[in-house]
């Protein structure tokens, strides 16, 4: 049996955020504190002058804000706050360690959906076997969905955290939505999925029928 070194730091990495709830220290500030006992025979190294740049008064008043709601965005937390955006920013990145975790969106599967992806896995296969150029023929590209409804869009809602939450809601493929396609061949500017007119060609997409 192998086991690679990032296997054993993933791993170690992922017993300490378990145990302490934070990330372990990098490598370059276990090097400082280092230098700084060999210097001054603490790890804390020089103390500054002034007061520090945030408060414990405003930590706690961050952390029980996304303690309370931890869905809230980092403007709106700031605005109650009356913090700057970038102060709420560093306290969640820097002191609370938090995260910000997606929410997965997964389709929901109809009884016919299974056997009609078979029907066109196995359609595709004997394509490929027909024609050795086939696949130099399609057009691979991705999409981006925005659903105009209540339903969470993973584009834009995070939950904050320390622990992936592994949150996941269910959408109805055929709820209205606004759709944007990018592909290769297409300029920098997204184009709306409507826009696109397939004449002659087989258009694929993982919530519809394929279509000629």
């Amino acid at each position: 049996m192998v086991v690679h070194r990032n296997e054993i730091h993933n791993a170690n990495t992922e017993k300490l955020q378990r145990i302490y709830q934070k990330d372990p220290p990098s490598k370059s500030s276990i090097f400082q504190w280092k230098k700084n006992f060999l210097e001054t025979g603490s790890i804390s190294g020089e103390k500054r002058s002034g007061s520090p740049c945030t408060s414990d008064f405003d930590v706690e008043h961050v952390r029980e804000t996304f303690l309370h709601n931890p869905r809230r965005s980092v403007r709106s937390a700031a605005r109650e706050l009356d913090m700057p955006i970038s102060t709420v920013y560093k306290v969640i990145k820097k002191i609370l360690r938090l995260c910000a975790y997606k929410v997965q969106i997964i389709q929901i599967l109809e009884p016919d959906d299974r056997p009609r992806r078979m029907a066109f896995a196995t359609d595709m296969l004997r394509r490929i076997e027909d024609d050795a150029e086939f696949l130099k023929c399609i057009m691979f590209s991705d999409e981006a969905s925005f659903h105009l409804s209540a339903i969470v869009n993973r584009h834009n809602v995070c939950i904050w955290g320390s622990v992936n939450p592994h949150e996941y809601r269910e959408a109805q493929r055929d709820s209205p939505k606004s759709r944007y396609l990018r592909n290769r061949a297409e300029s920098r500017k997204p184009k709306r999925f409507e826009d696109y007119i397939m004449v002659d060609k087989i258009f694929v997409a993982d919530s519809e029928e394929p279509s000629s």
